[in-house]
C-alpha cells in the first residue's frame, strides 16, 4: 500500500448546503477528518506482520501455509500469506506477491521500506535472535541465531532445542 493523503481521495471537501439530517448526512468537516485519519494509517503503521516457527530440516524447505500466521493491511486470509522458505540453517526468505486486492477489489502494490524481526522460544534461558538481513519491496531475507555465547551462530533451534518462533514486522 502506497502512502496517501487527503488529496488522494479528492479532498478536502466542502458542504454544498447545511446538513439537514445528521442521521443520513455527514458534514464535510467530519468526512474530511475521517478521510485524513484513514490516509494517516497508510503512512506510519506496520503493513504486514508475519509469524512462523523455524524448522529443523537440513535441506531447503518451503513452510506449509497453515504454519504461517499473517496480518496485513490488505487482509489476513490464506491468499495474503507470503511464501516462507528455509534456504539454509538459520536462513529464511519471506516472499509476498507484488500486489493484492483491497476490500474494494482495487489492486494495491506491495512496497515494503523497512522491517525488523524478533525471535523467541518457550524456554526462559534461551536467547534466540531473529534479524532482517535484506529487504526488497516484496522479499525479505532473515536469519535466526542461537545466542548463548558470543558470537551467536546461525541456528533453527535454541540451546533448549526449542524451535525459534519468528515475528517479522514490515513497514
Amino acid at each position: 500500500m502506497e502512502p496517501r493523503s487527503l488529496q488522494n481521495y479528492g479532498g478536502p471537501y466542502n458542504d454544498e448546503g447545511p446538513v439537514e439530517n445528521p442521521e443520513t448526512q455527514m458534514s464535510s468537516t467530519y468526512a474530511n477528518k475521517l478521510i485524513e485519519d484513514a490516509a494517516q494509517l497508510t503512512r506510519t503503521k506496520h503493513t504486514a506482520i508475519v509469524m512462523f516457527d523455524t524448522v529443523a530440516n537440513a535441506a531447503v524447505y518451503v513452510l506449509p501455509a497453515n504454519t504461517i500466521t499473517v496480518r496485513t493491511v490488505w487482509g489476513d486470509g490464506a491468499s495474503y500469506k507470503p511464501v516462507v522458505t528455509k534456504t539454509n540453517v538459520g536462513l529464511y526468505t519471506v516472499a509476498f506477491s507484488a500486489s493484492y486486492s483491497d476490500g474494494l477489489s482495487v489492486s494495491e502494490n506491495v512496497a515494503f521500506i523497512d522491517g525488523f524481526a524478533f525471535g523467541r522460544t518457550s524456554t526462559e534461558s534461551d536467547e534466540p535472535i531473529a534479524k532482517v538481513l535484506t529487504l526488497g519491496s516484496t522479499t525479505i531475507t532473515l536469519a535466526t541465531y542461537d545466542a548463548p555465547a558470543w558470537p551467536p551462530t546461525l541456528a533453527d533451534a535454541a540451546a533448549s532445542t526449542d524451535l525459534i518462533t519468528v515475528s517479522l514486522y514490515l513497514l
